[in-house]
């Protein structure tokens, strides 16, 4: 490319010009672009508007249902449309590639009102239309106060995931007189709404609407560098874990070290009855740990662990407790997996978790011995082996060849890759003797499976 850029670049102008004009009488998209740009440049601006308005128009129609398997060439020729679009910010026009994303956008939002048509090939159609929107903007800057009001429908309407932190993506379009109509829309809106219903870890009516505005203004904050401001917005409903833990994260990214801690704790306290998040709770345990209080970072991890335990909590009680607290742990586990309780119902089964922790802490012999007492699913049974052949190989060669049992006889090349590759495995694993009986039994059980005997063959 760059070579043939050197040769374009020494040509004379009439030549390039005949070098276009020759492919354009064989490609019709450069054909148009072309009569566009011409267009264009002659201020013939609104016979582009209206020709790029009705391709949208037609490129966008949905006539009866559209199945999956159509919906990647419709994306195609939509996409197309707004390539032509975009053209236009970069050939002087625009505040005409401005409107017509707006178009663009209320179409697709026609469209994708049928969730059945919003397939993933699509998804990204949206978001398009509203960069080149964006581009558009920074290129003729529209009345600040009228995009503020635009955006602000756009945030909470159905292209919210589009405009909601429109103060991230348009501050410089909008600038002050914009942010200043963004940020009074927005607080008017959620002065409008009823406060909180039963306090924090509760949800109401009101609440998708309400974090919706905060998470708005939350941007205008965080551009203004206001601190305060965003704490106050964010801690006004704080219905789930992921509420509280971001509310933590932008107390700790200022230095509020305490409040960070503080609002952590309170939302352990107040979503308890929902079960610990193992975030939150590993969030406050670093928190202690760096004021340099393991023994408080270990009590609000064991709570936790208590209540919900995971293999993530296990590791950061590992971490932080050292060996007294893995004991504990695993001394947790084998009791609920000898003597469940009613509240086991809510978590991960206790086996699993066991066999899990017992990897992780490479104790391999102790988690066969509950993998054959309590039994467990296949994947964890193969992963334990394939991490324990080296001290356990019996039981890891034991573990492959049932997997080669039941992969075999389901028939389908997958399962005859996957089992040529256990085969494999299991030639370390005993002695060559052993190892070619069971292959030649293999053989013979199974030689109507030719696709399987290749891959033996080959291997």
């Amino acid at each position: 490319m760059d070579r043939i850029r050197s040769y374009l670049l020494a040509q004379d102008v009439e030549t390039l010009a005949s070098l276009l004009l020759e492919q354009a009488e064989r490609d019709d998209a450069l054909l148009y672009r072309l009569q566009r740009l011409t267009a264009v440049a002659a201020g013939d601006v609104d016979s582009v508007r209206d020709s790029l308005r009705s391709r949208l128009t037609e490129a966008t129609e949905v006539v009866g249902f559209m199945h999956r398997g159509e919906a990647g060439a419709w994306a195609e020729d939509v996409d197309a449309v707004l390539d032509a679009v975009a053209d236009l910010v970069s050939a002087g026009a625009p505040a005409v590639a401005r409107d017509l994303a707006v178009y663009a956008l209320e179409r697709l939002d026609a469209v994708f009102q049928d969730e059945t048509l919003a397939y993933e090939e699509c998804s990204y159609l949206p978001s398009r239309a509203r960069d080149i929107h964006l581009e558009a903007c920074k290129a003729a800057p529209p009345d600040p106060v009228a995009l503020a009001a635009f955006l602000f429908e756009g945030a909470t309407g159905r292209d919210d995931l589009l405009f909601f932190r429109a103060a991230d993506l348009y501050g410089e379009v909008l600038g002050e007189a914009g942010l200043a109509e963004h940020r009074r829309l927005a607080e008017d809106a959620l002065a409008s709404l009823p406060p909180p219903e039963g306090g924090p870890g509760t949800f109401d009516g009101f609440t998708a609407a309400r974090l919706q505005l905060v998470q708005m203004l939350d941007a205008v904050a965080a551009r203004d560098g206001d601190i305060d401001r965003r704490i106050a917005l964010l801690s006004i409903d704080l219905p789930t874990p992921d509420c509280y833990l971001h509310l933590c994260k932008v107390c700790l990214e200022h230095g509020r070290e305490a409040e960070a801690l503080r609002y952590a704790e309170e939302g352990l306290r107040v979503l308890a009855r929902r079960g610990y998040d193992h975030r939150l709770a590993q969030f406050a345990a670093d928190r202690h740990t760096a004021a340099g209080d393991d023994a408080a970072a270990v009590a609000v991890l064991w709570k936790a662990f208590e209540r919900q335990p995971s293999l993530s909590l296990f590791r950061h009680l590992r971490r932080i407790g050292g060996e007294a607290a893995r004991d504990r742990a695993i001394a947790a586990l084998r009791q609920a997996v000898t003597k469940p309780s009613k509240a086991q119902a809510d978590w991960l089964a206790p086996v699993g978790l066991l066999i899990d922790v017992l990897m992780a802490e490479e104790m391999f012999a102790e988690a066969w011995q509950v993998a054959r007492a309590h039994g467990t699913d296949d994947m964890r049974i193969l992963r334990l082996a394939a991490a324990s052949e080296a001290c356990c190989p019996a039981e890891a060669a034991a573990a492959y060849v049932a997997r080669i049992e039941t992969l075999v006889p389901q028939g389908g090349n997958d399962n005859y890759a996957e089992a040529t590759r256990l085969l494999g495995r299991l030639a370390g694993l005993r002695s060559a003797a052993a190892h070619a009986a069971h292959v030649s039994d293999l053989r013979q059980r199974f030689k109507a499976k030719r696709n399987f005997m290749k891959l033996i063959r080959e291997a």
